[in-house]
């Protein structure tokens, strides 16, 4: 196989492995790169990735792609919600995406090799929103997943 964009299909993986995520037993929907205006809170987002050759031979490619996701929270000024909500969500997203267990490892077909996962990074960013509902903390716990893909 020659060298071929693999993002897409690194999406699409992310997004069948995280379909099914719940918060209080309500299905957290899932979107690529924006959520839709009639998502409610808690939503995941796909956001950003990036791809990097790794140097290799003549008979496979590397790259180096991360995946940057957002799991977005809500709740009115005021209120007792916070952080722990995307916390508890990115709970059930480690596992999905970290798997130890070469079983469950993110796979994409066509010779393409998915190797070593890792979390880059985690982190959580608040603002508030003034909406017609009123003023709203929002909370983004950010992923950012790093995988090493061979393709042969």
């Amino acid at each position: 196989m020659g060298f071929v964009d693999i993002q897409y299909l690194l999406r699409v993986a992310y997004i069948n492995r995280l379909n099914g995520i719940t918060y209080n037993g309500i299905i957290v929907p899932i979107r690529d790169m924006f959520a839709r205006d009639s998502d409610t809170y808690p939503y995941i987002v796909i956001a950003d990735q990036s791809d990097v050759p790794i140097p290799e031979n003549r008979n496979s490619f590397m790259r180096r792609i991360t995946t940057t996701m957002e799991i977005v929270t809500a709740f009115p000024v005021g209120s007792t919600g916070g952080r722990s909500q995307g916390e508890q969500i990115a709970n059930q997203i480690y596992p999905l995406i970290l798997s130890k267990d070469s079983s469950n490892w993110i796979t994409l077909g066509n010779g393409i090799i998915v190797g070593d996962t890792e979390l880059q990074s985690s982190n959580t960013l608040t603002d508030v929103l003034e909406s017609g509902a009123g003023y709203r903390y929002i909370y983004r716990k950010i992923l950012t997943f790093a995988h090493d893909i061979s393709m042969r």
